[in-house]
């Protein structure tokens, strides 16, 4: 559902020849340029170290280069800055970050050259070279932007008090984040007040707000370069979710249209889950072969744990899981894991925390049953709950199911019904923005939690 409301004048431009990238894509075009400053220095110093390549050698240099970009990503030199972070300390872990992806790229190298000797070899100070340049012009994009951030731009909303309390409540750590100030109006016509301030973004915030000055409001907007969107335009933009309070009946008919219409990402999808999945279940074998020996040695117990979970239109799908709890813990019904479930064995501790457990519903998604991306599934007895507390919490349904998704990679691990409806607007952006590029980012964002052993 989009708004008659005018975007800023780049958006118009962008939109009107067909420029404009995906909402989710928008905040990470910074991404993708340090990527490719950090490609371009990776590519200097690996041609300049060599006399003459061969293709083989040019394969090694791509493979070289997106194992750069993955662990640059994973151990997060790329990530947006802490804005109450001082400069010097941001570059210091910089420097850090650096000197473990040159670790990680170098073993790569030595790697391949074990088993194809005759490659072109990277030498130690090439290695060096490359993370320096690479590390001083991260730590340049670090102090303009902190420069940058100096200055505040502050979001003007309109509406109902209780519907700025409910804007505040659920943006409240996006605000902290963007160190942004609101400034609460009670009509429209309060715009002639603030053209002597710095502001970037008008919301509305309530249903039904009269414009009582449309002309002024649309000159002003693009005069100064101004954005106006409705609430659930603005989470939807700038924080990557959409509170599920916010929906409403053309929300739901346009994201139904868009999903029953896009058959060709739909099949598309479906080749990609079926061909990963299988690639995932050969690659990961080993892992569940000796971690099914553990779980064995340990307790002796079954080394598989079936559930019943609520999949596509809430049809009942049976997911298998390696035991990570110990026999019978479900005997009193079904409850949340928190982080210290005096339930979860030693060896579930470890596999929990890695997302081991989850690798046999790798099954799910060659059945067919379940997809690589999608809402997480949850349990029938557990909804019964959420239904009844979580406005249109149903409607995440509308999609299979997945191993990983939009709420897992944005939010952690939930384990009550206020986490539940936190991720359900996560997964209502998903379901309005869904396509194969975000479903790869997601998978690159699943491996770097991975990494981090942040699952319990």
């Amino acid at each position: 559902m989009k708004s008659n409301l005018p975007y800023t004048i780049k958006e118009n431009i962008a939109n009107y020849f067909g420029l404009s990238l995906p909402i989710w894509m928008q905040s990470r075009k910074s991404l993708l340029i340090y990527y490719f400053l950090d490609l371009a220095i990776f590519i200097f110093f690996y041609l300049s170290n060599s006399i003459k390549t061969t293709s083989i050698d040019n394969l090694k240099l791509i493979s070289l280069s997106l194992s750069w970009g993955l662990f640059s990503y994973i151990f997060g030199r790329y990530s947006k800055e802490n804005k109450y972070s001082n400069a010097i300390i941001q570059i210091y872990y910089l420097l850090i970050k650096t000197i473990f992806v040159l670790i990680f790229v170098y073993i790569i190298d030595k790697i391949i050259l074990i088993f194809i000797p005759f490659l072109f070899p990277i030498g130690r100070n090439s290695f060096l070279l490359i993370g320096i340049s690479s590390a001083f012009i991260q730590s340049l994009r670090l102090i303009l932007l902190n420069s940058l951030n100096k200055k505040n731009k502050s979001i003007f909303i309109f509406g109902e008090e209780d519907d700025i309390k409910t804007f505040k409540r659920e943006s409240k750590i996006f605000l902290k984040n963007k160190n942004t100030n609101i400034l609460k109006m009670d009509c429209i016509s309060d715009l002639f007040l603030i053209k002597e301030r710095d502001f970037k973004t008008i919301v509305i915030a309530s249903e039904g707000i009269k414009f009582d000055n449309s002309e002024f409001l649309i000159n002003e907007t693009f005069k100064n370069n101004l954005e106006i969107l409705n609430k659930s335009e603005w989470f939807e933009k700038y924080v990557h979710k959409i509170p599920s309070q916010f929906i409403t009946l053309n929300f739901i008919n346009y994201t139904n249209k868009y999903i029953n219409s896009n058959k060709i990402h739909m099949r598309i999808k479906r080749m990609a889950d079926v061909f990963l999945s299988l690639i995932l279940l050969f690659l990961t074998f080993p892992i569940i072969f000796v971690v099914a020996l553990l779980i064995k040695l340990e307790d002796n117990g079954p080394i598989f744990y079936n559930q019943v979970r609520t999949g596509l239109f809430e049809q009942p799908i049976i997911i298998r899981k390696l035991r990570s709890m110990k026999i019978n813990s479900e005997n009193n019904g079904a409850v949340w894991a928190n982080k210290n479930d005096k339930r979860i064995t030693k060896i579930g501790r470890l596999i929990r925390k890695t997302r081991i457990d989850e690798l046999p519903q790798l099954i799910n998604v060659l059945i067919g049953d379940m997809s690589l991306i999608g809402p997480r599934p949850e349990r029938p007895q557990l909804e019964e709950k959420l239904n009844e507390k979580i406005p249109n919490y149903k409607y995440r349904h509308i999609i299979k199911p997945g191993l990983s998704g939009w709420a897992q990679v944005n939010f952690p691990y939930g384990s009550s019904i206020s986490d539940s409806s936190e991720k359900l607007s996560y997964d209502l952006f998903y379901i309005q923005n869904k396509s194969i590029w975000l479903d790869l980012l997601i998978f690159i964002q699943t491996i770097k939690l991975i990494f981090k052993m942040k699952g319990y």
